[in-house]
């Protein structure tokens, strides 16, 4: 997160895939912080993360619906879709025995102009 400190980049499309729940469990609000800096005003994030309401021990980082619907409150992003998903399936998630990869949260944000 500190590598982002500082930065004057932004940008008006950030996909975050399996990375911002890693960085939630370190330091949700400097991770919260660190996205919404990056993003442009007008700027839409779309975010994946592990969602807790996987049955299975499995899986990225889980997060609650409700982490996950509040992770931006200190920041000016505004979510504008929250829904349940699949992980694509991947080489590790095949050679378990689940007929599903893992549950995931997709979330939508917008940063106001």
């Amino acid at each position: 997160i500190a590598l982002l400190d500082g930065g004057s980049w932004q940008f008006d499309f950030i996909f975050d895939c399996q990375c911002f729940h890693c960085l939630y469990q370190m330091d949700p609000e400097a991770a919260a912080q660190a996205i919404a800096h990056l993003l442009a005003p007008g700027g839409e994030l779309l975010m994946l993360t592990g969602n807790s309401e996987e049955p299975a021990s499995r899986g990225p980082v889980q997060l609650s619906k409700d982490e996950v619907l509040h992770a931006f409150d200190a920041t000016e992003l505004r979510c504008q879709d929250l829904r349940s998903a699949h992980f694509d399936w991947t080489e590790t998630y095949r050679r378990q025995d689940f007929s599903d990869p893992p549950l995931a949260w997709c979330s939508r944000w917008i940063k106001p102009t």
